[in-house]
């Protein structure tokens, strides 16, 4: 990420601006847009993402074959909702849900997430009336925050993300417009 990009704090608002067969989104930081997301197909599950931002463009794209792939494997193979990150016409990452390691009794469900070298893991906190929380982590280190509050109006979602640093801007923005993408409008429990 460009470091001479405007980045107030370690705060991000990923704003959601238009619902329907397709979603737009701004990225703010102190109330200045510094990106933009589109959302293609948003009426039904896996659509396309187009991402631009603190000097990158990355295009989100679900990957039925590896979707298929995953119905035929064994437990510790298994992913849902796989999709690649493109940049350039180049395959750069993969964004998938997968089931932790373990018995029945302690594995738990998350979203793994790659991008040129860069791994995270990202956790969906329910807090109630509040909203949900996507804790992100870098093996044991949290290093951002993704916050959903639990009023949504007009069917517009407003995300924030908090970072430890502008490096994690990315990464954050990725893994927030994941979660709109694998729970679209109109598909029951999405707002």
């Amino acid at each position: 990420m460009d470091k001479d990009l405007p980045l107030i704090g370690s705060l991000l608002e990923l704003e959601q601006t238009f619902s329907r067969r397709a979603a737009a989104y701004r990225v703010l930081s102190g109330g200045v847009t510094v990106g933009s997301a589109v959302i293609t197909c948003n009426e039904s599950i896996h659509g396309t993402c187009e991402y631009s931002g603190f000097g990158h463009a990355y295009s989100l794209q679900y990957v039925p074959a590896l979707q298929l792939k995953s119905y035929l494997s064994s437990r510790g193979e298994k992913t849902d909702n796989p999709y690649q990150i493109m940049c350039g016409g180049e395959r750069v990452g993969k964004i998938y849900d997968t089931l932790s390691d373990g018995s029945f009794f302690n594995r738990y469900n998350y979203t793994h997430f790659e991008l040129n070298g860069i791994v995270r893991s990202m956790f969906t906190v329910g807090l109630g009336r509040e909203g949900v929380a996507y804790p992100i982590y870098a093996g044991q280190r949290q290093t951002a925050l993704v916050e959903k509050d639990g009023i949504v109006r007009d069917n517009l979602d407003i995300y924030k993300i908090t970072m430890i640093d502008a490096s994690e801007a990315v990464p954050a923005l990725l893994l927030a417009l994941f979660v709109d993408l694998r729970c679209p409008a109109g598909i029951p429990g999405h707002s």
